[in-house]
């Protein structure tokens, strides 16, 4: 088991096209979570440098930080941390599965989808406290 200090933050990535968000299906846990890309923040690293880094281990995509979405708490096997979120731009690349053994998949997903995945009880917590900025941010685009 991983045991994490207090001070654990995670970041994550929210891409999208046209009116999609790309979200990475986690299997690192016993269950399926769909989520955006993104990780925990190494020591001595920034949040933005820990996006760029995570968005790129687990899509390939090499991205731009353009805004703080917002902290949303997450509840992880691990335990309970804030994810930083960020609105991302590509700068370059298609996403790809990278990591199959933790992340063999993912999707572009609209807010429809979103509420599906919610209803079905495999979108992660934090995009979940963030359903209702989301659904106005997927909205305007």
């Amino acid at each position: 088991m991983i045991i994490w200090s207090m001070e654990t933050e995670l970041v994550a990535g929210l891409i999208i096209r046209g009116s999609r968000l790309l979200l990475v299906h986690n299997a690192k846990y016993a269950a399926l979570r769909i989520e955006p890309p993104g990780g925990k923040v190494e020591v001595g690293e920034s949040r933005e440098s820990a996006l760029v880094r995570e968005v790129a281990e687990e899509t390939g995509l090499r991205v731009v930080e353009q805004r703080l979405f917002g902290c949303f708490k997450t509840d992880t096997p691990e335990g309970l941390f804030p994810v930083y979120t960020y609105i991302c731009q590509v700068a370059d690349g298609e996403p790809q599965v990278r990591e199959p053994e933790k992340t063999p998949g993912f999707g572009w997903y609209s807010i429809g989808e979103l509420e599906e995945l919610r209803s079905k009880g495999v979108l992660v917590p934090n995009m979940v406290a963030a359903f209702d900025e989301l659904r106005e941010l997927l909205r305007y685009l």
